[in-house]
């Protein structure tokens, strides 16, 4: 049972983060538009910055997971590698829980920030709903809890 969980998680978390990848290329493709639109055309995209917005916060919070899963995150292990195993592994442990009690913290806030602002829209020309981003926020954190105690339980294992 355990393992289908955990085997479901990185599932999803890998879907996440090739979204995340789509999102940041529509991003690109989005404000080449408004670019070529403003400047050749004369004729500004008024919605452009909400959107960009929106896209790049969604592709930052489902994508972090992902990069833990993988453990893609950039590391200063110049020192860290240089210590003796069982100390790397102590290290390990520790940053792990650091991790999982952050997005314990982001995970709760995130929710709150996302119940508080259901009804609430930007205050941009366009006006668009601002929950759908702030829910975005609160999957990715709830998949970036989920890689973190996977870690963690993968490296209390064994």
């Amino acid at each position: 049972m355990l393992k289908h969980i955990i085997d479901t998680a990185n599932f999803v978390t890998r879907l996440s983060g090739i979204l995340a990848g789509l999102i940041l290329s529509a991003l690109m493709l989005l404000n080449t538009y408004a670019v070529v639109s403003r400047y050749m055309f004369h004729r500004p995209v008024d919605w452009i910055l909400d959107v960009s917005e929106f896209l790049m916060v969604a592709s930052v919070f489902m994508g972090t997971a992902y990069i833990l899963q993988v453990e893609g995150h950039v590391r200063v292990d110049l020192v860290v590698h240089r210590l003796p195993e069982k100390i790397q592994r102590g290290l390990y442990l520790v940053t792990t829980f650091m991790i999982l009690f952050f997005t314990i913290f982001l995970v709760w806030k995130t929710w709150e920030l996302a119940w508080d602002n259901l009804y609430t829209r930007s205050d941009s020309v366009v006006r668009f709903p601002l929950f759908p981003g702030y829910i975005l926020v609160f999957y990715g954190s709830f998949l970036l809890l989920l890689q973190s105690i996977i870690k963690l339980y993968s490296r209390l294992r064994g």
